[in-house]
């Protein structure tokens, strides 16, 4: 199979208003026109209902109600497919696995390599270790929110030791915010 792989942020932003060239909901309403294979694993489905359980206890009713909704109308009336984690993915994660490595993207890239997708994400660095391919995107709501913080990060870091230069922190956007290129396999 050769298609692309939502990641959980990738499905969580495409909720947005955001149809912006490049944005997850531009993305995945173009790919879904021209009938592309778009699928979601199982782990980033875990992933959604994680934060609406987190927008119930806060008491955002309007902010859960409409992520459920979107999420009922996105799985129950379009072609995408939710790819369950069966054993070869499991043992494909486990390989990934390293001291420090989120499970969470260890299981989507595991996904990924073993159904042939390119993952789409805001933040392809995110994949790099894993060896899966990746499908960058332009615009979500955590690239501002990222911003933010990275820029936060470095306020307060020339503030410890005088000005930050990118040396290859984790937080390091890397080159997410690239236009769309071809799917490319990450270093």
């Amino acid at each position: 199979m050769s298609g692309f792989l939502l990641d959980t942020e990738a499905l969580l932003s495409a909720a947005t208003a955001d149809e912006r060239p490049g944005s997850s909901r531009a993305f995945l309403q173009r790919a879904l026109r021209q009938r592309a294979i778009v699928c979601v694993c199982s782990v980033s489905l875990v992933n959604v209902g994680r934060r609406l359980g987190r927008l119930r206890r806060q008491e955002r009713r309007d902010a859960h109600d409409y992520l459920a909704r979107w999420c009922d109308r996105l799985l129950s009336h379009h072609p995408l497919a939710v790819l369950p984690v069966d054993a070869a993915i499991a043992l494909t994660a486990g390989r990934l696995l390293s001291p420090g490595a989120s499970p969470q993207r260890a299981f989507i890239a595991a996904c990924a390599l073993v159904h042939d997708l390119a993952i789409v994400t805001a933040r392809p660095g995110r994949y790099a270790g894993f060896g899966a391919r990746t499908w960058p995107l332009r615009y979500t709501d955590a690239t501002a929110s990222d911003a933010a913080r990275n820029a936060e990060w470095a306020r307060q870091a020339r503030r410890r030791r005088g000005p930050v230069h990118d040396r290859g922190s984790r937080r390091s956007r890397s080159g997410s915010g690239c236009l769309h290129p071809p799917p490319s396999t990450a270093a």
